[in-house]
């Protein structure tokens, strides 16, 4: 079956780092303010948003871990 499938990667969702920047593109991206991947300040106060912010983190640092603890 994967010999059917192209050769090229089109999965980028994996190629973000922590601040939300792409490691690699292939075409020129505008990104608008609206597309940016939120801070640890703009989700703090809504712990919905805080947690959604925290399973896209590589690790739990402490600044992230003691928002959480303030968010109970």
């Amino acid at each position: 079956m994967s010999s059917f499938q192209m050769k090229q990667f089109l999965l980028h969702d994996d190629f973000y780092g922590e601040d939300g920047q792409a490691f690699q593109s292939e075409d020129d991206v505008i990104v608008t303010k609206e597309d940016k991947a939120p801070t640890l300040q703009d989700v703090r106060q809504d712990l919905a948003s805080l947690l959604d912010f925290s399973i896209t983190r590589w690790f739990l640092e402490g600044d992230v871990i003691d928002a959480l603890k303030q968010a109970r």
